[in-house]
Parts: C-alpha cells; sequence; structure tokens
C-alpha cells in the first residue's frame, strides 16, 4: 500500500509555525490526523 504524504504548516500557540507531513489515504483520499504530541526541544 502506498500513502502519499502532503507537506503542511499548522500555527502553534506560540505563534512559531511547525511543518509537518499528513498522510493521505489512497483509498478514500482523506487526510490522516496525527494525534497531539507534546514536542520537546
Amino acid at each position: 500500500m502506498k500513502v502519499e504524504y502532503v507537506g503542511d504548516k499548522t500555527l502553534r500557540l506560540n505563534n512559531e509555525v511547525h511543518a509537518y507531513l499528513l498522510p493521505k489515504c489512497p483509498y478514500c483520499g482523506e487526510y490522516l490526523e496525527y494525534p497531539e504530541v507534546e514536542e520537546s526541544e
């Protein structure tokens, strides 16, 4: 199964823009979302 990854950006509360990849379901064409995770820098 091939899954497309589409680049996307989200604006966080700290006004920093974090780029991440969203996996696109090859069957339904819907974009899957990752659960919210705490990022440690």
